[in-house]
């Protein structure tokens, strides 16, 4: 894994140094499928607090571990245990959804309802009736109700219409 350091971080020892490193390195089994990963490490300091933010992409994700303390090394630790709950966390997510059956998985029963025919069309033939008066479309849209669709006619044009409600909510007016 490539690690790259950013800010003031010239307070660490060459022991402490080695454990970061053995931290990354174990990052880096559970990362590392296909190739290189990368981590960027930024350190801050603001008055005596150390604040660590590790930042890497992972399964097209930006994973961002942030920790901080008095130390720099437990600021970075902090940050690193952070960004492996994430990553295993991702990783698991991924997993559960890419096994959705490709491989190895049991043959999945023929359907009965192949053998039914399909349902004919139902057809609404609405004739415009000369007692009833011609409706604005605010008016169809009031008479339309609970119902999913009404047939009126138009006093814009004096021709037959029809409001559709969809399953989303919306409502479309179809002109004949």
């Amino acid at each position: 894994m490539k690690v790259t350091y950013s800010g003031t971080n010239g307070s660490l020892t060459e022991r402490e140094l080695g454990k970061v490193q053995s931290k990354f390195s174990k990052l880096s089994k559970l990362v590392e499928r296909r190739g290189e990963k990368g981590a960027h490490v930024v350190i801050t300091k603001t008055r005596h607090l150390q604040k660590a933010e590790v930042t890497m992409n992972f399964h097209d994700h930006a994973l961002v571990g942030v920790g901080s303390d008095g130390s720099v090394f437990t600021a970075l630790c902090e940050a690193i245990d952070k960004l492996e709950k994430q990553v295993a966390k991702q990783s698991a997510r991924w997993r559960d959804t890419t096994r959705s059956g490709k491989k190895g998985s049991a043959p999945k029963p023929p359907e009965v309802e192949a053998a039914k025919e399909p349902a004919p069309a139902r057809v609404v033939r609405v004739t415009a009736h000369q007692r009833r008066k011609p409706m604005t479309v605010e008016e169809a849209i009031m008479e339309l109700g609970d119902r999913t669709h009404y047939a009126f006619r138009s006093a814009d044009s004096d021709h037959t219409a029809v409001i559709v409600r969809r399953k989303d909510g919306h409502i479309d007016l179809i002109e004949g």
